[in-house]
């Protein structure tokens, strides 16, 4: 038998929750602007604003989970938060993308079929 538990989160519990890893390859879910965990991205960044943790994460994604503004991926778009990227295309990340461009993170840039079959 299946059970389905559903639970309310707000972005205050998801910041008391969050472990200030450090180096931590963190893969991040969603497809461009769809099924991206916006709340506990938003609630990183709050978390680093406000601690300077987590530090140096290295984040794995194909498409980038982003609104191409601010939401998403874009969140994450701060010098010492991110010191990684592994991915297929930043397009809707625009934030991160010029992060790479300057020299600010390290960043592999994979064909979108061999990321794919990393997950």
């Amino acid at each position: 038998m299946w059970s389905l538990y559903v639970c309310s989160i707000t972005g205050a519990s998801i910041y008391t929750r969050i472990p200030p890893w450090r180096s931590s390859p963190s893969q991040v879910a969603g497809f461009v602007g769809s099924s991206c965990p916006d709340l506990l991205l938003q609630a990183l960044r709050t978390r680093f604003n406000n601690t300077h943790m987590p530090r140096d994460l290295t984040l794995l994604y194909v498409a980038s989970a982003a609104d191409g503004k601010e939401a998403g991926l874009n969140r994450l778009a701060a010098r010492g938060l991110v010191a990684k990227l592994i991915y297929a295309w930043t397009g809707s990340a625009p934030q991160l993308a010029h992060m790479v461009r300057q020299g600010h993170v390290q960043a592999w840039n994979l064909p979108l079929g061999v990321g794919m079959c990393m997950w």
